[in-house]
């Protein structure tokens, strides 16, 4: 009896030795995990499914008895290319009863209370004078207001989202008075008249939203308004093995899903995945240096970390 080359490789996936989630698989599964798309491995292997559900509860409330999950898991194996499966799940969730405001409020509110955490953790009595957050959809939604030794100036530098995908931040909403909140587009004309003039900058936004290109510019505008010693810090995804590549792409796709974003954003961040040593050579690029990073989950199957860097040259 003859194998098809599907069943063939159902047949590896189940006898392998990867219960665990241990990365280090052999040559033959790092063949296969290839050679599938994203969604098809990450949807179609019992586990790692269940790893995504455990993901999408903890990180987006989208909890596991919503019937979203199985619709998505149908989808993903009638599909060969990963845009059409991310074509029909925004379809999806265009149709679908699913309150996306709300959840977005609600992963919103829970990032801001975690950074703010994070923040004064990491700061201590250090007084900041001058801080700067870039990416968060409205400044309801950002940590400073939580911070008691960030003083001076406080700007957002925003990246909304349509108003039908999120819900005013009503629990921090009379807190926002400090902050002043401008276009993202703002961000080169802002720094370009601020040389030195902040202690902080949060890159709420994970880089791999960035196209290098863009990232390096970026990166570039910070360094010139950041005082000496002045800290960035950022969210960042450890992409080191294949199967964690897997697992960022469809995580990636569900944050821009969520937001109303396009297949052409998912393709940047596809682009820009890495690990956290191969950030911490581009940050290093760019007169930034590492000095404390923080795990913000316990997700074996892709780690994600708050890392402050320090601008050193």
């Amino acid at each position: 009896m003859s194998l098809s080359r599907r069943d063939f490789i159902k047949g590896a996936l189940a006898l392998s030795s990867m219960a665990t989630m241990e990365l280090s698989a052999s040559p033959l599964l790092r063949s296969v995990l290839r050679e599938q798309h994203s969604y098809q491995v990450i949807y179609q292997h019992p586990q790692w499914y269940q790893h995504l559900l455990n993901f999408m509860a903890a990180q987006f409330y989208l909890f596991e008895d919503i019937d979203i999950h199985a619709k998505a898991q149908t989808i993903s194996g009638e599909e060969s290319e990963e845009m059409l499966v991310f074509a029909r799940l925004q379809a999806l969730l265009a149709e679908h009863p699913l309150n996306l405001a709300l959840t977005n409020q609600q992963r919103f509110s829970a990032w801001q209370a975690h950074a703010a955490e994070l923040f004064n953790q990491h700061l201590g009595a250090r007084r900041v004078q001058g801080y700067m957050s870039i990416g968060l959809p409205h400044s309801d939604y950002d940590p400073v207001q939580n911070c008691a030794n960030i003083m001076g100036p406080k700007v957002a530098l925003t990246n909304p989202i349509a108003a039908d995908y999120l819900l005013p931040n009503y629990a921090t909403k009379v807190g926002t008075a400090g902050v002043e909140e401008l276009p993202l587009a703002q961000l080169e004309q802002l720094t370009k008249h601020n040389a030195g003039a902040f202690d902080c900058v949060a890159l709420h936004q994970s880089p791999e939203r960035y196209s290098s290109a863009a990232f390096t510019t970026l990166l570039g505008n910070l360094h010139h308004c950041l005082s000496a010693d002045g800290i960035l810090a950022t969210r960042l995804y450890d992409v080191s093995a294949p199967l964690q590549s897997h697992f960022a792409a469809v995580i990636a796709d569900w944050q821009l899903l969520l937001e109303g974003q396009s297949w052409q954003q998912a393709l940047t961040h596809r682009a820009r995945q890495k690990s956290l040593s191969g950030w911490q050579t581009e940050f290093a690029a760019h007169g930034f240096s590492e000095t404390h990073r923080v795990r913000v989950n316990q997700h074996a199957a892709l780690p994600e970390y708050v890392v402050f860097y320090q601008k050193v040259s």
